[in-house]
């Protein structure tokens, strides 16, 4: 993943969007251990590239999108959106993608 970054043209201006979570305390140790492994290693990742990153509640980001209250729904509409964006946009990767464009949108 660092290589795919270094390969970016570093004269560009970038700011990446990380979601600000944590871990629920009904999340298994082992889960939740390796789960903040992740998170601090996209961290680690940005901050040896030198690439600013912001981190953001999920509640922040997703209310410009007027999204169901219902997690599956939402996770669909969120696919949905993203699919406008990038057309082979999963539910896995439809977060990713609709935080950075609300991110470009709110730069204006």
């Amino acid at each position: 993943m660092a290589e795919l970054i270094k390969k970016i043209n570093i004269n560009n201006s970038y700011t990446c969007v990380l979601e600000k979570v944590h871990a629920f305390p009904t999340d298994a140790r082992s889960s939740a251990f390796k789960f903040g492994t992740n998170y601090g290693v996209w961290m680690g990742i940005l901050e040896s590239n030198n690439i600013e990153y912001e981190l953001v509640m999920p509640r922040k980001w997703q209310k410009d999108f007027n999204l169901p209250k219902i997690k599956k729904e939402r996770k669909q509409e969120l696919k949905t959106i993203a699919k406008c964006f990038y057309e082979k946009a999963t539910l896995y990767t439809a977060d990713a993608i609709c935080m950075a464009v609300w991110r470009r949108a709110s730069e204006k």
